[in-house]
């Protein structure tokens, strides 16, 4: 039987980034109580996604840090090399297919009960979970949040779909801002800013903007951000000083910081990994 014209769009090959699915067939993140425990059953669990023709499959919720541990429920986990190398039997299994292995990147703050790691739950604010009963953690300096933001940048520089994590390359990476983990505790509800405080993007770090190159064409001069977040602060500076921004791959530009350069008529330019 034919397949009809109309449907033809989900059969091609989709350019995410640097790595191609070869189809619209994206199967998102759903927990099978195998996480990185039981390596195999993961691995061909989803290898049946990829041998149907699904273009790209995900882990369940996978926890980043010991302090954000979920035993008792049975969840991914990349903590050590032991994780690396379970994870990546699924990887392989869905690449036989030609199918794009991802992970979703966990931090559970004040529902991880630590029952495994034995160690305290932190947030950025003292308030009880909501899901797990008597469940509650201690409240973050900023050290501590840019601590937690250091250890979550490593995890995704290391799942980056470019560079090889053990011999294990992942194909994308999902950031889960759902379930009220940490990253969504920085809304306004739950974050007591502390004095001195400056919003600067949450779970990415400030950005490290150097100072402004002049163009040898006689354009703007360039001023140049190699990693982290470009927020409306970045822009307005780069504004005053008349210049036009470049953005290393590891920046991330925010959604208020492209508002505010549209605005100003700030030039941006994003470079591409090689």
């Amino acid at each position: 039987m034919a397949r009809d014209p109309k449907y033809d769009v989900l059969f091609e090959p989709v350019k995410i980034g640097p790595t191609t699915m070869k189809n619209r067939f994206y199967k998102p993140p759903h927990c099978t109580s195998y996480g990185s425990d039981w390596p195999g059953t993961q691995a061909h669990f989803r290898a049946v996604a990829g041998e149907g023709g699904w273009a790209a499959c995900n882990t369940e919720y996978c926890s980043v840090h010991p302090s954000s541990d979920d035993h008792g429920h049975v969840g991914a986990r990349l903590w050590d090399d032991n994780d690396v190398r379970n994870l990546g039997l699924m990887c392989e299994k869905l690449h036989e297919h030609d199918s794009l292995a991802g992970v979703e990147l966990w931090y559970g703050s004040a529902h991880a009960i630590n029952n495994e790691s034995r160690l305290p739950a932190r947030g950025v604010s003292q308030i009880p979970s909501d899901y797990a009963w008597m469940q509650s953690c201690f409240e973050m300096d900023k050290d501590d949040i840019q601590l937690s933001t250091d250890d979550a940048i490593a995890v995704i520089e290391l799942a980056d779909p470019m560079v090889h994590l053990w011999d294990v390359q992942l194909g994308g990476v999902i950031l889960e801002w759902g379930e009220d983990t940490l990253a969504s505790r920085f809304g306004p509800q739950d974050f007591q800013r502390p004095a001195g405080w400056q919003d600067r993007g949450a779970a990415v770090p400030p950005s490290s903007a150097a100072a402004p190159e002049p163009d040898p064409g006689g354009g703007r001069p360039a001023m140049r951000v190699d990693r982290g977040a470009v927020t409306e602060r970045v822009v307005n500076e780069a504004a005053a000083a008349r210049c036009r921004l470049v953005l290393g791959p590891s920046a991330v530009l925010t959604p208020s910081g492209r508002d505010r350069a549209r605005q100003l008529g700030v030039e941006i330019e994003k470079e591409k990994r090689r």
